[in-house]
């Protein structure tokens, strides 16, 4: 077989590595001779491994033969085989450089290319990286076209909800600093930054920062149903626990209710519409929770009852739902969870049963929470307190 001389130069490389040193000298020959009889019970004599590693002077062609004990020897089943990942890496360059004449940036490609065969966490968090730096060098377009690399996580954001939360709270504090309205609205084009940043690290008590802000111009920019539920929704959240029964009650009008949302925004929508619309029957009539998700489904719904000072409610729902039942498979589920537990602390308050709350306060005053649970968290621990 014919080999060029590019190609005979990676072959001995390849060769060299299985060896696991250099081949230089007629003993050197003799020594991979013996290991390749080795490893494959079959010979290739030591003058025609000089031939092939250019020790003495060779202007023949390979038998097929030798080659293809050659190629075994490195771990590939042919010498075709091992000739095609090089031809693969020569079109793969060859690709490369057609890609950046094309404009399209190389880190941008790898975490396309790894997302596209399996979604994992460590080319996310490389996205999450440069994304970061090309936000601090004002370079959206980078940022733009590393959203869209992004995009074989967001079609699946919720099967990898731990990786998806887990970007988000790595970049999304960084660029809901941003309030530069044409960048806001760059950013709002692309359905990834709205998919798994922004509905993904949602601190609810920040809405009148640069958050709400970004929410405000999702609201204007966006006619997508669950982009109009998930902002109008967070606004009727803040207008209901700042009083504003009017205002919340006009944002919940304006969500689409016979939707049905991922989990913790589809609680959220239940209870608003229930405190707003139907107290005229008992709440556990208006709350259904979807199976196996119960969790997040309630998320929103528990620190809600308890801003609104609302035991009979919170009553009602401990009695139903036996949240000891339900399980959790990572960190974010048993925050959710933790909260819950919070919950119930200020519950045993408003009873009167003190030593329980505090035991479930003082159990979780130090926890670690994440950047958007944080502030709930925080929140239900004072009003707790203040009940003792």
């Amino acid at each position: 077989m014919h080999l060029t001389q590019s190609t005979l130069i990676k072959f001995r490389k390849e060769v060299i590595k299985a060896f696991g040193k250099p081949v230089a000298t007629q003993r050197d020959c003799e020594l991979l001779s013996r290991a390749i009889e080795e490893q494959l019970k079959k010979r290739i004599a030591s003058h025609t491994l000089r031939r092939f590693f250019g020790i003495v002077s060779w202007q023949g062609e390979f038998r097929n033969t030798t080659l293809d004990l050659l190629a075994k020897f490195t771990g590939r089943q042919s010498c075709e085989s091992l000739i095609h990942e090089f031809t693969d890496q020569e079109n793969l360059a060859e690709h490369l450089v057609r890609l950046q004449g094309e404009g399209v940036e190389m880190d941008q490609y790898y975490i396309s290319n790894s997302l596209s065969t399996n979604v994992e966490m460590a080319p996310a968090m490389m996205a999450g990286h440069m994304l970061l730096i090309r936000l601090e060098q004002g370079d959206i377009q980078r940022v733009l076209g590393l959203l869209r690399a992004l995009t074989p996580l967001q079609r699946e954001r919720t099967t990898y909800y731990s990786i998806s939360s887990m970007l988000a709270h790595y970049v999304g504090p960084t660029f809901h600093k941003v309030n530069d309205i044409r960048i806001i609205d760059q950013l709002l084009s692309s359905e990834t930054y709205i998919d798994i940043i922004l509905s993904f690290f949602v601190p609810v008590t920040e809405l009148g920062g640069g958050y709400g802000l970004h929410i405000d111009r999702l609201l204007e920019k966006s006619s997508n149903k669950e982009h109009q539920a998930f902002g109008r929704s967070l606004k009727a959240t803040h207008l209901l626990l700042t009083g504003d029964h009017n205002g919340a009650r006009a944002e919940v009008s304006n969500i689409d209710l016979t939707q049905t949302y991922f989990p913790i925004l589809q609680g959220r929508i239940d209870v608003l519409n229930y405190l707003l619309n139907a107290e005229s029957k008992p709440i556990n009539q208006a709350l259904v929770p979807i199976k196996n998700q119960e969790l997040f489904y309630f998320k929103a719904i528990l620190p809600i009852l308890v801003f609104k000072r609302r035991k009979d409610c919170l009553q009602d729902v401990f009695h139903q739902w036996n949240f000891e039942e339900f399980e959790y498979n990572h960190w974010l589920e048993e925050c959710v969870y933790k909260q819950v537990k919070l919950c119930k602390g200020w519950l045993h308050a408003m009873n009167g049963e003190l030593t329980e709350s505090k035991a479930i306060i003082e159990m979780l005053e130090d926890d670690l929470w994440p950047k958007d649970y944080e502030g709930i968290s925080l929140r239900v621990m004072a009003e707790t307190r203040k009940l003792w």
